[in-house]
């Protein structure tokens, strides 16, 4: 009796993904020598990828490797611990969205090889996901990715994923088209399509949540210092009110001294007596 083929092209995907979410936790125990692997691994292994593509005129598979390629490119560049927030969380968005879609749209159409008009037009549409994807999160505005993580349904199903809604959506929408297209055509590559939709929703969702959290509202400070209240401008107020008046003792330091418009008061006179106990008529009080 011999095996199914459908059989052995859908457990090979789900064989691949198994492997790799029991041995992703080995990575970081990788030894200093071989510390390369988990950054330049992924590139290595899409290379390969692109050539063989390549040496078999497969244009489909050649631009889902590049779609990869640029969800990794992102992953390194805005999603790593330290990251501005605000870049993050708008990189995080757009691959959540793009790379799914690319993927359906990819597994939906025909063959059609490389290098002729329907290959330049497809690589053109890459590269033009790839540009904006670079460019938005160094904009700095984040009007796209609050977009794309508006709330569609108000649900605690997927409230630990750090995937939005919408790309929660594009991801089911790529994964059903992947199938369908498998269904009908019965080809290892549409299948391939979806293993590699499945693996992209488990790498997203295997992202921290603090490291795509939405960036907080800067503090905007008032343009004009608000009058003091007029305890503050007056603290001597209770004694004001009790009569006495508060000098600042620099005020009374830096104040010179002026003299005094006041006459100086008269000295009391002592009258002499002359012989014979008259008074002197000059200094006789009045």
């Amino acid at each position: 009796m011999k095996p199914n083929p459908d059989l052995l092209h859908l457990l090979m995907p789900v064989a691949i993904l198994i492997a790799a979410q029991v041995l992703l936790p080995h990575v970081a125990a990788l030894p200093a020598s071989l510390a390369g692997l988990r950054e330049h691994g992924p590139y290595f292994v899409i290379a390969i990828g692109v050539a063989i593509s390549i040496a078999f005129q497969r244009g489909r598979a050649l631009f889902a490797l590049l779609t990869l390629a640029a969800a990794q490119m992102a992953r390194q560049l805005y999603l790593q611990t330290g990251s501005p927030p605000s870049a993050a969380y708008t990189a995080f968005a757009a691959v959540c969205l793009f790379v799914p879609l690319n993927l359906a749209v990819l597994s939906a159409l025909q063959e059609r090889g490389i290098f002729n008009r329907h290959g330049v037009q497809r690589a053109a549409l890459v590269l033009v996901q790839l540009v904006f994807c670079l460019w938005l999160p160094r904009w700095g505005r984040t009007g796209f990715a609050s977009a794309v993580y508006v709330t569609v349904m108000e649900t605690r199903l997927f409230a630990s994923s750090p995937i939005p809604q919408l790309g929660l959506l594009a991801i089911a929408l790529a994964l059903a088209v992947s199938l369908v297209v498998w269904l009908h055509r019965r080809a290892p590559l549409d299948l391939g399509f979806a293993g590699a939709i499945l693996a992209f929703a488990l790498a997203a969702n295997s992202v921290s949540p603090a490291t795509t959290a939405a960036p907080k509202p800067p503090v905007e400070r008032p343009l004009v210092e608000p009058a003091p209240s007029r305890a503050a401008a007056s603290p001597s107020s209770a004694s004001t009110r009790s009569g006495v008046r508060h000098v600042p003792a620099a005020l009374v330091r830096s104040t010179p001294t002026l003299p005094s418009s006041q006459p100086a008061p008269a000295q009391a006179l002592t009258p002499k007596r002359l012989p014979g106990g008259i008074l002197d008529q000059e200094q006789a009080p009045f």
